[in-house]
């Protein structure tokens, strides 16, 4: 762009200021045409293209009164902001990227999801069914994730009986019916 069209850019845009509308809509074409090619050449879709432009315009348009002409033309402070949106469009695009399920996966984690209720409840039913006290051993052993010491300090047990206790309890799990659907 040659030095004309800047002071034009830079008088539509102290037009504008002024209360001119016709300068402002003036102004916004040509920051939009520009912005265009900025952005076309940013290997982003279209849609998002449309969205950086429409956003750096508004930007621009609304933040004018904070431009510094002895510090920059106006095309060097719109590319300033072109870069900002741009930058923040990536970001944000990479935190989606990180989040997204495709359907495939989504349809996947919701059988997961059914799978493990399934589960959950076969093993909560196979766990009822044995006595309190070997319910509260494996509660404190797998729930709580507390040692065998530790178990065995809890319930008045050696803990030789404590290990005993606890492998036996898994062992009537085991064998039950519930359960082995489970692990087959």
């Amino acid at each position: 762009m040659s030095q004309h069209t800047y002071q034009r850019m830079s008088q539509l845009a102290q037009k504008f200021q002024l209360g001119d509308a016709d300068a402002g809509n003036t102004l916004a074409e040509k920051l939009r045409s520009q912005l265009l090619v900025r952005f076309a050449c940013a290997g982003i879709s279209p849609t998002d293209v449309e969205d950086l432009v429409q956003n750096c315009v508004m930007d621009v348009l609304g933040s004018l009164e904070r431009f510094d002409e002895s510090r920059a033309t106006i095309e060097t402070w719109t590319a300033g902001i072109a870069r900002n949106n741009l930058r923040n469009h990536y970001r944000k695009k990479s935190i989606q990227s990180r989040f997204e399920i495709s359907s495939e996966s989504a349809q996947d984690l919701s059988a997961i999801d059914s799978e493990m209720i399934d589960t959950s409840a076969a093993i909560g039913e196979a766990v009822s069914s044995l006595s309190l006290i070997d319910q509260e051993l494996l509660r404190m052993r797998f729930s709580m994730g507390l040692s065998f010491t530790e178990i065995a300090e809890a319930s008045n047990l050696t803990e030789a009986n404590a290990r005993k206790r606890v492998s036996r309890a898994v062992e009537q799990l085991r064998r039950k019916p519930e359960i082995i659907s489970i692990l087959v």
